[in-house]
């Protein structure tokens, strides 16, 4: 019988099958073995992991202040208090990009102030309008599903908008448009999501009279780029009860592709996603000792665990 695969490499992957694990294994098996199942991720920070997660913290921060006492006279006070959360994530997590040509030298610091001061006008005027209310804020989940594996995640909000119930998910993009709005269906995330809240508060799939409760996602995008921004647009995701029911069904296919690579430790390359990952330069090596010994020495050990908030340092 031969060796495991990447023998002597310990197996971390996680129990809990959230949006990112299932689209990395779509995206190549070879992939989701080296960042799922060894923990495996490029070292190396790019601005716009720590820009956006930063701006998810502020949002969060705010939130949570406002709810705990929602008096106009201290939305003053719960702005500032985001703001300086958002303020001591960068300073820690956010390098500089030295060089202006770079295409994310515009991520800064200053961008991320201005963008969030941007976004609470935008949260102000919401507040004033009393269309939206904010049911719950990093909404974590764990959800089985009927083949028996366990879904996860963290929402960022579930509202409720003139009478109706949505998540709501917070993106920054550097594009806009068209990118958004192809981006919406299909997304498993967005369909995951209103998958599990939709199970949160009892919905019964079996049930053909029992319509979805929860809409869908909508999702709010702060944009920026070299010379525009700050921005904000919003973009409904919705989800009707025959898309739930597929995707039930394509999660189980999926889950059963995932499962003969485990029990036969035959992780294939998907080729086509080679061009752009950051693991192309372990796969191009020529035998398994060289990509094992890659592997080691210029990447980091990061198990993913997809159930930590922003402030508990997300990826």
């Amino acid at each position: 019988m031969s060796s495991p695969f990447f023998n002597g490499f310990e197996r971390a992957e996680p129990h809990l099958m959230d949006s990112t694990a299932v689209t990395t294994y779509m995206q190549c098996p070879r992939k989701y073995f080296y960042r799922m199942v060894l923990g495996y991720s490029a070292d190396v920070q790019m601005p716009y992991f720590a820009f956006g997660s930063a701006y998810h913290l502020f949002r969060e921060v705010l939130e949570r202040a406002y709810m705990a006492d929602p008096l106009e006279s201290n939305w003053t006070d719960y702005i500032l208090a985001a703001l300086d959360a958002a303020s001591k994530y960068c300073d820690k997590h956010l390098k500089p990009v030295d060089d202006p040509k770079n295409k994310w030298a515009f991520m800064t610091k200053d961008r991320l102030i201005k963008s969030c001061v941007f976004a609470a006008n935008h949260w102000k005027a919401e507040k004033k309008s009393g269309r939206i209310t904010v049911l719950s804020i990093e909404q974590p989940f764990q959800i089985a599903l009927p083949d028996g594996r366990i879904i996860a995640g963290r929402a960022d909000q579930v509202i409720n908008l003139s009478g109706k119930i949505w998540g709501r998910d917070f993106k920054t993009s550097s594009t806009q448009g068209n990118y958004y709005v192809n981006s919406l269906n299909p997304n498993d995330q967005f369909t995951r999501y209103t998958y599990a809240e939709n199970k949160l508060v009892g919905w019964d799939e079996s049930d053909i009279n029992d319509r979805p409760k929860v809409e869908g996602q909508m999702i709010e995008v702060l944009f920026n780029a070299k010379t525009v921004g700050p921005t904000l647009e919003t973009y409904p995701a919705q989800r009707t009860r025959s898309e739930l029911l597929m995707w039930l069904k394509e999660q189980e296919v999926w889950h059963k592709q995932m499962q003969i690579n485990r029990d036969t430790d035959v992780w294939p390359m998907n080729t086509k996603s080679c061009t752009f990952c950051e693991f192309r330069k372990v796969c191009d090596l020529p035998n398994e000792t060289s990509q094992m010994s890659q592997l080691k020495r210029n990447y980091k050990h990061s198990p993913w665990d997809c159930t930590r908030s922003e402030g508990d340092g997300k990826e």
